[in-house]
């Protein structure tokens, strides 16, 4: 829950879109997919400033329940695609497929 706007100037240097990269909680190093963007899916909902979203893959031990309050550190290593807007109305299995 760190404000964006701390490093916002970052931000706005990156191409909206998907990143792969590394994701580290505590002394655990995980697999990760960010996107940094406003989340244009949800019209009339976007945000005003940039976000970041990290995605952690937990493929060999689950993640705690909850990790609020706890630092997570993200280190982008590639683009995927850009940021674009889905169609939700035939739900996401379109999405994912």
């Amino acid at each position: 829950n760190l404000p964006c706007s701390l490093f916002q100037d970052r931000l706005v240097q990156l191409e909206r879109g998907v990143y792969l990269g590394w994701a580290a909680l505590g002394g655990d190093v995980r697999k990760c997919v960010a996107n940094i963007g406003i989340s244009p899916s949800f019209v009339g909902e976007e945000n005003a400033e940039t976000i970041v979203e990290a995605h952690v893959i937990a493929e060999d031990a689950p993640l705690p329940a909850d990790f609020y309050g706890e630092t997570l550190r993200l280190l982008l290593l590639g683009f995927v695609r850009p940021e674009r807007k889905f169609d939700f109305t035939n739900g996401p299995g379109e999405l994912i497929a």
